[in-house]
Parts: C-alpha cells; sequence; structure tokens
C-alpha cells in the first residue's frame, strides 16, 4: 500500500501543478479551486486500498485531471465574469476524457472498483460544478442547480435508508444520461441562450427518470426494469 501511495504521488503531483497553472492565469476563485481539488485528492488518497493494484494507472491519471479540470471549473462559479466560451470547452474536454479512462483501465488490466467509483464520483461532481456555472452566468434560473444536488441527495438519503448506500448494478442507461447531463450544461454554457433552459429541463427530466428506476430497483428487487 505504501508503495502504492509513493506512485501515486507523481500523477497526483503533474496534475496539481498544471491545476495551479491554469488557476493562475484566470480570474476565477484559486483558493475554491485549490479546496475543491484538495478534498478530492485527500478522497483518493483515502480509498486507494480498494485500487487492488500496484501502480495508480494511467486510466486513473485521467480521471485525476477530469477531476482537476472540474475544479479549475467550481473556481470560476465566484468570477466577476464567466468566461462561458472557455468553460464549455473545458467541460467538453473532461467530457470526452471521460470516454478514455474506463477503456484505458481495461487495456492495463488495473480496473478496480476502486476505479470505477472515482470516475463516478468526478462524474457527479463535474454535472454539480456545471450547474452552478450555468445558474450563476444567468443564463437558466437557479434551478438547474438540481441536476448537481440530485446524486448527492441520494447519497445523504442513504445514511437514512442503507438500502440507497449499497452499490448499484453497472448500468448503460446511468452512463447515458450522465453524459447527456453534461452535454447540456455544456450547451447551456455555449449555445444561443434560448437553448439553455429547455436543454437543462430535458437533462433535469432524464435524470429523475433514471433516479426513478433506481429508486424502485431498489425497493422491488425483483421487478423487471429497464437496465
Amino acid at each position: 500500500m505504501e508503495t502504492l501511495r509513493r506512485r501515486t504521488l507523481f500523477p497526483l503531483g503533474l496534475v496539481t501543478v498544471g491545476l495551479a497553472l491554469v488557476v493562475a492565469t484566470y480570474g476565477g476563485s484559486a483558493p475554491l479551486a485549490f479546496c475543491v481539488f484538495a478534498f478530492v485528492a485527500a478522497a483518493v488518497w483515502r480509498a486507494l486500498p480498494a485500487h487492488g493494484h500496484p501502480r495508480f494507472g494511467p486510466a486513473n491519471a485521467v480521471t485525476m485531471l477530469r477531476a482537476a479540470i472540474a475544479a479549475a471549473l467550481a473556481g470560476l462559479v465566484l468570477a466577476e465574469e464567466i468566461p462561458v466560451g472557455e468553460a464549455a470547452l473545458a467541460a467538453a474536454a473532461a467530457l470526452a476524457l471521460d470516454g478514455i479512462d474506463g477503456p484505458l483501465a481495461r487495456r492495463t488490466k488495473l480496473a478496480s472498483d476502486f476505479g470505477a467509483r472515482f470516475d463516478m464520483e468526478v462524474d457527479a461532481l463535474l454535472v454539480l460544478v456545471l450547474s452552478a456555472l450555468v445558474a450563476a452566468s444567468g443564463r437558466v434560473g437557479y434551478w438547474v442547480v438540481a441536476l448537481g444536488l440530485l446524486r448527492y441527495l441520494w447519497v445523504a438519503a442513504g445514511r437514512l435508508w442503507p438500502a440507497l448506500a449499497r452499490p448499484l448494478a453497472p448500468s448503460r442507461r446511468r452512463r447515458a444520461i450522465c453524459a447527456f447531463t453534461i452535454g447540456a450544461l455544456v450547451a447551456a454554457l455555449a449555445g444561443p441562450a434560448w437553448l439553455a433552459s429547455p436543454v437543462c429541463a430535458a437533462a433535469l427530466i432524464s435524470l429523475i427518470y433514471s433516479f426513478g428506476l433506481d429508486l424502485l430497483r431498489v425497493m422491488q428487487p425483483g421487478r423487471e426494469l429497464p437496465s
């Protein structure tokens, strides 16, 4: 475990330096960006025993890069004027990288429960940050933040109802709707203003549908439901 943690320090440090270079040249809140990234890094460090491999691996390094992009975008929420074009481009890059880490983990034979959970939590963080950015930009009302809060409401509910805290089987539907949600938020930032509310509303409806199916699956384990 100590060897794994030592090997993890290099990609973690490299991404931190990259984040530092980015936030030094933009108008967002560097303290907020670093606090968000520090929280992610601490969670990764704590969860490393679940990785089960001697190396951190390139796939997890890609996911860490996506976390740094999310952290940098979080700092922009407090910017006096949000650069929506640049923010949308960075978010699109994070979305594109999301299609790399999973296949890379399988190709290098370093797939793990840790990597899958890391990827999922970075997706959730990115949705939360992007929804806050869209709201802060004034393109959509603050109801759009519900897109980012749904996942964390589920986690909070799992504290009261342990059945919700159990791992769910992998789902293509869940991944597709997550990608659609991130894409919709990118479109809300980069597209015409009239498009922002409709695409975010469509994303919210799709998320409610997805969480609703998972809730039914938890409540009625034997029932046939779309995967």
